[in-house]
């Protein structure tokens, strides 16, 4: 059975920035291979990768999302987008699967309230510039509120947040006299996917491919990380497909270790007539007994000369023909 290269996934050093803004690069790949990788990869990246997010908040005597807050400088809608934004990191030994934390802010003075504001509960944090502003307070008891949050992937809307809500409702305690109200939210860690594509020997005839991924997170997951769950997804779903839980030696079957074996299997059942010469020159290899590429891959410059026949316009048009299958001729001794 025909095998697939080995492949070779590191990091582009070159083009780190830092953890969560990272360069990946796979390679060498089968031609057409790059882009079916890097379009699943990027989807599911974009997709499907777990975070926390804001799904419902309470806020103290509000009664619907297009309150003004009194003594503030937001309305309902405007404080929801901000809390949204906040890229919160969180500890998975601590959220199960329908785990929901409740974030508690109650103002007691006033000026500007900061992400280092929040009271947050254990297993959450976090990440980034905790001086950012939420809002300022022109009063001291101007805002309180409890905020929701919850593990899931993708994005969700107010809609689905609500039936999430009625589903779940003896999890969601908060003593402050207002209305539930649900809002969107984006779980994605993802902040940016991209792919480029770019062909490896080309001149040969197996032309292969390296794939470069380029992704940036908002710093609560590593790009690294981000990329091994993306791949974990996709093998989770064509696993059900397949039927099969592959181990390490079936894995290894399928490779070899470099594209010289791979070339090598390849030309050992070539027979020269795959080569297209003219007449003259296909039939001159024939006489001298040469039927395949891997035979004639072996002669050097002046073994070709010295076939009956052959001139030099047919030596160089063999030549020319081998080499655009990858193969150089040993120039030998003329």
């Amino acid at each position: 059975m025909a095998k697939f290269v080995k492949l070779k996934y590191n990091e582009i050093e070159y083009k780190k920035i830092n953890e969560f803004n990272n360069s990946f690069i796979i390679q060498p790949l089968e031609r057409g291979m790059a882009n079916t990788l890097g379009n699943s990869l990027r989807r599911v990246l974009l997709s499907s990768i777990y975070g926390v997010a804001p799904f419902a908040i309470k806020i103290a005597n509000i009664r619907h999302q297009y309150s003004a807050i009194p003594n503030t400088d937001v309305d309902v809608l405007t404080l929801i987008a901000k809390l949204s934004k906040i890229p919160f990191k969180y500890n998975e030994n601590v959220f199960g699967e329908d785990t929901i934390l409740k974030i508690s802010f109650k103002s007691s003075k006033e000026g500007v309230v900061t992400y280092k504001d929040l009271v947050l509960p254990l297993g959450l944090e976090i990440v980034g510039d905790l001086s950012t502003p939420i809002t300022t307070l022109s009063s001291k008891n101007a805002l309180e509120f409890d905020l929701f949050i919850r593990v899931d992937y993708g994005y969700s809307d107010e809609e689905k947040n609500n039936l999430f809500i009625k589903d779940n409702k003896s999890n969601i305690d908060s003593k402050i006299d207002g209305v539930l109200l649900a809002c969107d939210s984006n779980f994605s860690p993802i902040r940016r996917v991209a792919y480029y594509v770019e062909e490896l020997n080309s001149s040969s005839y197996y032309v292969q491919e390296k794939l470069e991924l380029e992704i940036e997170t908002n710093g609560t997951i590593e790009a690294k990380d981000a990329l091994a769950q993306a791949a974990k997804v996709i093998i989770a779903h064509l696993n059900i497909i397949a039927n099969v839980d592959l181990n390490q030696e079936e894995i290894d079957a399928m490779f070899v270790d470099d594209i010289a074996k791979k070339t090598e299997d390849r030309f050992s059942s070539m027979t020269i007539n795959e080569l297209q010469l003219t007449v003259r020159s296909d039939n001159a290899l024939k006489k001298a007994g040469i039927t395949t590429v891997s035979q004639l891959k072996e002669l050097t410059y002046s073994d070709l000369q010295n076939i009956n026949s052959l001139g030099e316009k047919s030596v160089n048009e063999i030549i020319d023909k081998l080499k655009s299958h990858g193969i150089e001729i040993e120039r030998g001794d003329e």
